[in-house]
């Protein structure tokens, strides 16, 4: 031969085991979300993650995402106290949420914060 010959094995076992997870298709949602921002204030060894679980298993079914956004110590914070501000994503797959809705679901994290870990709205 008077050209370069090249030569590659593959394992094909191997590779099908070290495949990346398979892409799921899921819809775009159909009902437009609403974003609703809280700060609360809440003593200091509290974690952020402690507050994210408490808003997350509230009870609230429109409840789409939690995102941290702020945390906050320092002046108009009581001592051994921080402030802690999340944004919450709300969305029905049922239609368009009110803002009856909304607040019912607000309503229900800011009772469990206050109930189970004594954050109240700052």
């Amino acid at each position: 031969l008077d050209v370069d010959v090249y030569c590659v094995e593959l394992d094909t076992v191997l590779l099908w085991e070290h495949r990346g997870a398979e892409n799921v298709y899921i819809p775009l949602p159909r009902f437009p979300a609403i974003a609703r921002d809280i700060a609360v204030v809440c003593d200091a060894p509290i974690t952020v993650g402690e507050l994210d679980e408490c808003i997350r298993s509230a009870g609230a079914e429109e409840l789409k995402d939690v995102r941290l956004f702020d945390v906050y110590v320092g002046p108009g914070i009581p001592e051994g106290k921080k402030s802690v501000a999340f944004s919450l994503t709300l969305r029905s797959d049922e239609g368009t949420l009110t803002d009856e809705h909304a607040q019912s679901a607000m309503d229900k994290i800011l009772n469990a914060l206050r109930e189970r870990l004594g954050a109240v709205i700052r």
